[in-house]
């Protein structure tokens, strides 16, 4: 295993490439800042969604400590780290005949494929640590079935901790050791099923509490039916069967869009049946195989039914009636479920070459060949102007005086000293007040509105040139207008800041001030927000509990023949004994 350890830190580390050296991560959903601060947006209490939690609260709390890009990056690498190991620990653990060369194969394929580099692209990190738990997952879920121990339980809660660092990874860790776990068969099955039911709601319970407590309003639901036909798999060809077609063809990579792309994927689809058909006797004696193989059939089903537009009706039509089932757009996310499966049928495929099994090293990398050096040097990080951290310091001497409006009031953002690139708007990161935003996202020429209803307002009243008591009633007391933009702004907007205290001009920004005293900014009650912090704290001490139980783990003898309710075919038990 150090071997495979080793190769699998190195992948890790290349795949990133210049996106490790010195700055910070602004691309797409990856906002990384130095610092961010525990206000309620961190802990999803705001007036959107609580997409990023308990994401965002992890990160202020340690960004007093450590720079947050230094964080982001940091938790990056471990979780492709954690998706090679983890595929190396399922093959050896399913395969227990395979052999060092085989491993590689599989931590190859875990850390280096379409799924991953298109996520990378679309800047979502954090769903990256929920992929790479998945094959541990497998491996502690399957060994508890028949051998349960405290430590194997502890292990187990650490990965549903710190795959639940946003509420997809969450599901991903929970849908797999739920159907591993709840599976008939093996020991205790009601025990097992009620603990993992536990700790799998712990871990949840962070966006679930600030989902139930937050100010985030019925809009959600419009928003969310209008996202579900825009972030839907891309159908323009079968991309999602090799683990691709994410919604955004912008963080598609570049070997994707030609001949080449479409011949890796049929390659990789054809090595995947392949395995699988000459896997068929192990699947029909061994349940493991079989739950894992169903799992990975039925996840690219659902993939390439979601880009159907019967699906995307069904879902927007169910959204509309309950706003929580947004978690379920951008359907491609769940190709995840598939890549152990994936990972088992090539793994099969390196142990029919025999010595010639690390050859297939080389033509997973090539399936996807600009996956590698930061998507072909497509991520790199950016450099905060200093203009930023002296709006920060100015809103810092006066937290009470009310909301911040960024104007554009759009969400993302195009920053010259980030090279233009899309990204979301920093400012509720960076900023230790309330950042008023709309949320709304512009998708191949269409507006998918956002939850921010107090944003919504505000940006009316910067069309209309209202006065600053309008924005004082909607608890504006802050206005941090982009100089690029504004040219672009209405001679109404411009009358209407003019009533504003000018506080600061600067290259990039322009910072107004309300002179009129603003209304208390729109919070939750102190009981919920007391309940939603004790959910971080929970799902805080399972993570840390989790891990120290990881650390101590020891291994029953025979785990490594651990089952789902199946034994190991003689010819094989016999070979890994």
């Amino acid at each position: 295993m150090p071997l495979v350890w080793l190769w699998s830190l190195t992948l890790s580390l290349v795949a990133l490439g210049p996106l490790l050296g010195g700055g910070h991560w602004l691309w797409a959903d990856a906002v990384s800042v130095p610092r961010s601060f525990l206000v309620d947006q961190a802990f999803g209490l705001a007036d959107a969604a609580p997409r990023a939690t308990p994401q965002d609260a992890a990160l202020a709390a340690v960004s007093n400590i450590l720079d947050g890009g230094l964080v982001v990056k940091a938790i990056t690498v471990l979780a492709l780290f954690a998706a090679g190991t983890g595929a190396a620990r399922l093959v050896r653990e399913f395969l227990p005949e395979s052999s060092w060369a085989v491993h590689i194969v599989a931590a190859t394929f875990a850390i280096d494929n379409l799924w991953v580099v298109e996520r990378l692209l679309q800047g979502q990190w954090s769903l990256l640590v929920g992929y790479g738990a998945l094959g541990h997952v497998a491996v502690v879920a399957a060994r508890l079935r028949n051998t349960p121990s405290a430590s194997g339980w502890a292990e187990l809660g650490f990965w549903l901790a710190a795959g639940g660092l946003v509420p997809t990874g969450a599901l991903l860790v929970a849908v797999l050791a739920g159907l591993v776990l709840a599976a008939p068969g093996g020991a205790r099955w009601w025990r097992r099923t009620a603990a993992f039911t536990g700790l799998a709601i712990v871990a949840a319970s962070p966006w679930a509490a600030a989902g139930l407590f937050g100010l985030c309003g019925p809009e959600l639901a419009d928003g969310g039916a209008a996202g579900a036909h825009a972030f839907a798999t891309r159908p323009d060809r079968a991309g999602w069967l090799a683990l691709g077609g994410i919604w955004n063809a912008g963080s598609t990579p570049d070997s994707q869009r030609g001949a080449w792309g479409l011949a890796a994927d049929l390659a990789l689809v054809a090595l995947v049946a392949a395995g699988a058909f000459l896997l068929r006797r192990r699947l029909r004696q061994d349940r493991a195989f079989a739950l894992l193989f169903a799992l990975g059939l039925a996840a690219v089903a659902l993939v390439g039914l979601s880009a159907t537009g019967f699906a995307q009706s069904s879902l927007a039509e169910a959204m509309a009636t309950t706003p929580a089932l947004g978690v379920l757009r951008d359907g491609q996310k769940w190709a995840a479920l598939a890549w152990p499966a994936y990972a088992l049928a090539l793994s099969w495929i390196a142990m029919r070459a025999k010595q010639w099994a690390c050859a297939l090293v080389p033509v997973v990398l090539l399936l996807v060949p600009d996956a590698l050096w930061g998507a072909g040097g497509r991520l790199a990080p950016v450099r905060y102007p200093n203009d930023w951290f002296e709006v920060r310091s100015l809103v810092a001497a006066d937290p009470s005086h009310g909301a911040l409006l960024t104007v554009p009031v759009g969400i993302t953002r195009q920053y010259d000293w980030a090279g233009r690139r899309t990204s979301i708007d920093p400012a509720p990161r960076l900023l230790p007040v309330p950042v008023a935003q709309s949320g709304d996202l512009v998708v191949a020429g269409a507006v998918v509105p956002g939850e921010g209803a107090l944003a919504r307002r505000a940006a009316a009243h910067v069309r209309a040139g209202a006065g600053p008591e309008r924005f004082a009633e909607d608890s504006i007391g802050w206005v941090l207008v982009e100089r690029d933009q504004l040219s672009a702004l209405p001679p109404a907007a411009l009358a209407a800041l003019a009533r504003f205290e000018l506080v600061r001009s600067d290259q990039h920004f322009d910072l107004y001030r309300n002179p009129l005293t603003p209304w208390p900014v729109p919070a939750v009650p102190d009981a919920a927000r007391r309940v939603v912090v004790a959910a971080h704290l929970a799902w805080a001490a399972l993570l840390a509990c989790g891990a120290a139980g990881a650390l101590w783990r020891r291994r029953a003898p025979g785990a490594r023949l651990g089952r789902i309710g199946g034994t190991c075919p003689d010819g094989f038990r016999e070979k890994a004994l």
